[in-house]
């Protein structure tokens, strides 16, 4: 066999380098080129190995013909002038000052941290988006690959993870392979149909009782999201069923009303409510598939809710979707359509649209996907303003013109800031609309009003929504800046002047209100089982107040009593299984934020520490390293730190030489290094006075003063005078 030449050499060398995987090219390791690789395989990761380009892996390419690209960084403009508004900056995770611009990613994603990236402009002029893919699928309970977006819980549960493995490295929170798996539950009836659960189970029977309070729990559940029938209503018409077919509400959509009271009610009702939940879908089926009416927009919207409760998003997602394109067939969508009708027959389509609206919004945010709806009604007329309808649009403005194209600008920040403020003038007033009572406790201060929880939890959502992404650039920054050392700048980034600091601390307080709204819940003695809306809010209120407490706001705000209330309340859903994984997750999340907590206590007593011992020396070092008395002043530093300044001097590793001297890794200039070179006895004197003259240590503004001690035998004398209740001394 002939000799390869070194061209063949070269040329199967940049190959296997092609084949590698994303993962092992950014981590430099060797990988077998298959998918996934051993390597990903190793490290419990093989859902990330992904190829950016299988097309250029074919043997007639001609690699050499393509010249290695080359990273450009981006152009520096004058800190002065500086603002996270108006540059252009990744909104997960920004990269550091100065660090060049990651290239565009042709393949589905990647796990590196700064991968992800929504450009934030400042104008509203056209801007190229750097495409730069992070993972958007996650696993379903049976490892199926679910999408999920870039505003799902998930994709942001996905997000703070890589930043607390850049912040205190491996922990349960990053570790956790259930955290970010899609949660969903099983159907209490493996039936191929639900027809044949429904034979098989037979239709269940209820004391009228029973069912009067299935309907009240329903009636108290479903306040201000699912708001199709008058509870009175239902009430009125319950004696008559199955037998009444005439009734204005039919009965296909009773057992559904009473499937999900059962299923919110306490106690063990599970069973019951699954049952009368396949007699509802069959009977569904039966009678409202075929043809496009407005029942059948109603029964889907009620078969979406109770899967909802019953934790199965994705079944419940498929199911909107039939709802969606009923409605749209017959016309819900557009107001002026109805004008020619009854005005009892309007007003229940237009509550039917207003119900669908909430139903798609919410899974549409919290899924991360499009939505399937559009508004065309103008929702800030004062003639029939409704809150939820107001609000619905606000959900659909930052979802499609933030969270769809992937950016945000000032522009769309203040557009849709000054709808919220809008919306807050008229609050009270869309309330009465709603049919949603302004009073924060019902029926006799026992219960609260969960349709008025429903509507301020989702104001804050929205706030949360919208502000979002500045929260993680500006953690993603600081993060990056403690990481590095630049102790001083990372101080700035978490309470500097940056234009969006407001943004940052909406986010942050929107989250906090949230907890504040719902800690009532734990004063409830008969508290529904299942509120999917409320355990949403909870868990993306702790999330943020997590991802806070990377950037030291826990040192502004009072993190970790609104992290453990939050914590609680996720608590008290035990038989909701989402609502279990989320209670899991903010437990590693809190363990995690008080590791970071004494990580950075620890690192700030060293500071310190070696700020005082360039003062005063220090005598607190193990038997071997205690300081003789034959040593020069030079030599007062521990050996360790004498070992370290000698291998950075041999070295030329400026990082060695700030180490040991207690100066952040950023300030390492090569000047520095000279200093070392001429000597340690210098050095270390230099250094001294580097470390007086650094602000922030001990002693930094400290002016010169003489203190007399006559000063304090005048105003607090060392011996004080006792005198005896007879006046002697």
């Amino acid at each position: 066999m002939a000799p390869r030449s070194a061209a063949a050499d070269d040329l199967a060398q940049r190959r296997r380098c092609l084949a590698a995987c994303e993962t092992c090219k950014r981590r430099k390791e060797r990988c077998d080129g298959r998918q996934p690789c051993e390597r990903c395989i190793t490290r419990k990761v093989p859902a990330s190995c992904h190829f950016a380009d299988r097309s250029r892996l074919q043997a007639g390419d001609d690699v050499r013909a393509t010249p290695p690209r080359r990273l450009a960084k981006p152009p520096q403009t004058p800190s002065g002038r500086r603002s996270s508004l108006s540059r252009r900056s990744t909104y997960a995770h920004g990269n550091p000052a100065g660090a060049p611009a990651s290239p565009p990613s042709t393949g589905h994603g990647t796990d590196d941290p700064m991968a992800h990236h929504v450009t934030i402009v400042a104008t509203s002029g056209s801007s190229s988006l750097v495409d730069m893919d992070s993972p958007h699928t996650v696993r379903d309970h049976k490892g199926e690959h679910m999408f999920i977006g870039d505003s799902a819980n998930l994709f942001f549960l996905q997000i703070i993870r890589r930043l607390v493995a850049r912040a205190i490295g491996p922990c349960d929170f990053v570790d956790d392979p259930i955290g970010c798996l899609m949660i969903e539950a099983s159907p209490m009836q493996d039936a191929t149909s639900g027809q044949a659960a429904a034979t098989r189970m037979g239709t269940p029977r209820l004391t009228v009782e029973q069912a009067r309070h299935f309907v009240r729990r329903y009636a108290l559940v479903t306040g201000c999201v699912l708001d199709l029938f008058d509870e009175s209503t239902l009430l009125a018409q319950l004696p008559g069923l199955p037998e009444d077919d005439g009734a204005d509400i039919p009965a296909p959509m009773y057992y559904l009303v009473l499937a999900i009271g059962a299923q919110t009610s306490a106690g063990d009702h599970d069973a019951l409510a699954a049952a009368l939940f396949n007699v509802g879908r069959s009977l569904v089926t039966q009678q409202f598939t075929e043809d496009a009416t407005l029942a059948t927009v109603q029964a889907y919207a009620l078969i979406t809710f109770y899967l909802l409760g019953a934790c199965r998003r994705n079944a419940a997602f498929m199911h909107l979707g039939i709802a969606v394109r009923a409605a749209y067939a017959i016309g819900l969508h557009r107001k002026e359509i109805a004008k020619s009708l009854s005005l009892e027959l309007f007003e229940l389509r237009e509550r039917t649209w207003k119900c669908l609206r909430i139903l798609d919004l919410f899974l549409s945010a919290s899924l991360g996907r499009p939505p399937s709806t559009a508004e065309t009604r103008d929702t800030e007329s004062m003639a029939e303003y409704s809150t939820s309808t107001d609000l619905c649009v606000v959900f659909e403005k930052i979802l499609t013109s933030i969270y769809s194209p992937r950016v945000v600008s000032t522009e769309a920040v203040s557009s849709i800031g000054a709808h919220h403020r809008r919306f807050t003038s008229r609050f009270l007033r869309g309330l009465a609309r709603d049919k949603i009572s302004a009073t924060e406790k019902l029926g006799g201060g026992l219960m609260p009003n969960i349709g008025l929880l429903h509507v301020k939890e989702a104001y804050y959502w929205t706030i949360i929504l919208l502000t979002r992404p500045f929260l993680l650039e500006s953690i993603s920054t600081h993060t990056a800046k403690v990481a590095e050392g630049s102790s001083e700048e990372a101080a700035e980034t978490c309470t500097g002047s940056d234009s969006n600091r407001i943004l940052v601390e909406a986010c942050v307080d929107s989250a906090m209100r949230t907890i504040d709204l719902l800690r009532k819940l734990n004063e409830c003695e008969d508290l529904p089982k299942r509120l999917p809306y409320i355990v949403n809010s909870i868990f993306i209120a702790s999330l943020v107040l997590g991802t806070a407490y990377f950037g030291d706001l826990y040192q502004i705000y009072s993190l970790d009593r609104y992290l453990h209330d939050a914590h609680e309340l996720l608590k008290l859903f035990t038989h909701d299984q989402v609502a279990q994984q989320s209670s899991t997750v903010v437990g590693f999340l809190r363990d995690a934020c008080n590791t970071y907590r004494e990580k950075q206590a620890a690192r700030i007593k060293d500071l310190r520490s070696r700020a005082i011992g360039s003062i005063f020396g220090q005598i607190h070092a193990t038997g071997s390293e205690v300081p003789t008395r034959a040593q020069s002043p030079s030599q007062i530093a521990s050996q360790d730190v004498q070992t370290q300044l000698r291998s950075g001097c041999e070295g030329k590793d400026d990082r060695a030489v700030h180490m040991a001297a207690g100066q952040p890794l950023s300030d390492a200039t090569e000047d520095d290094v000279r200093l070392c070179e001429q000597g340690y006895d210098d050095f270390y004197e230099l250094m001294i006075g580097a470390n007086l003259a650094k602000p922030g240590l001990p002693f930094s503004d400290m002016s010169p003063q003489t203190l007399w001690f006559t000063a304090y035998d005048e105003s607090l004398p060392m011996f004080s005078i006792v005198e005896d209740i007879g006046g002697n001394t």
